[in-house]
């Protein structure tokens, strides 16, 4: 899993994710490469700090092994963030629609369209995936809380910085809140592997940090 924070160039990361999308964006039949490199290019803004290159191609990763063969969860996966605004509290809706419009701009089918659409906002996490494909999607976008605790730790100072704008003790208790719900889950994985692989370490991360923030407050 590439670490939440960059490790690589910017250019190793627009090749790698252009050999990932452009293989799917073609399978649909879709002919524009500008429509693909204009939704690419938003990754690269510097205050996004985790929501950048490096993490839709840990997802991307994480859903390839679990041989999805799927080319419409390819490009969700690479568009989930297309829009990411840390004061906005529709960076989904805004992502897919982006991403829905950038499809059609290249020729996609309406069908591809409200598949992609449909699971880059199955990433809001607001209720349980119901379909394998948005499954799989879930699965591979939280994939980094089963990392190791160094990478997780990472990400999660990842995410304090992309919050910066919040005051300590704000962020402290929403993020308290946030890992409370999540642990209160009876299950953060909805496909076998990753349950198997990741599910007892994302528990264990997750308590960790809390009771961090917590001795912070």
């Amino acid at each position: 899993m590439i670490p939440a924070s960059r490790q690589i160039s910017e250019r190793a990361c627009r090749g790698l994710l252009h050999e990932r999308l452009w293989g799917a964006w073609l399978e649909l039949g879709l002919k524009r490469e500008d429509a693909f490199h204009e939704l690419v290019s938003d990754y690269c803004a510097p205050e996004r700090a985790y929501h950048n290159l490096d993490h839709i191609l840990a997802c991307l990763e994480v859903a390839e092994g679990l041989n999805h063969g799927d080319p419409r969860i390819t490009i969700a996966l690479a568009l989930l963030d297309a829009v990411y605004d840390p004061t906005a509290k529709d960076n989904e809706h805004q992502s897919a629609k982006r991403a829905a419009l950038a499809m059609r701009t290249a020729g996609a089918k309406e069908t591809d369209c409200a598949a992609v659409e449909r699971l880059i906002m199955a990433t809001a996490h607001t209720a349980p995936p119901v379909q394998e494909d948005e499954k799989i999607v879930v699965d591979a976008d939280l994939s980094i809380l089963g990392a190791d605790w160094e990478t997780y730790s990472r990400y999660a100072a990842a995410i304090r910085q992309e919050y910066d704008w919040v005051p300590d003790d704000q962020f402290t208790a929403g993020r308290s809140a946030l890992l409370k719900n999540m642990l209160a889950r009876e299950t953060l994985y909805w496909t076998a592997p990753c349950r198997e692989k990741f599910e007892a370490q994302a528990r264990e991360n997750l308590r960790r940090e809390l009771a961090q923030l917590e001795a912070l407050g």
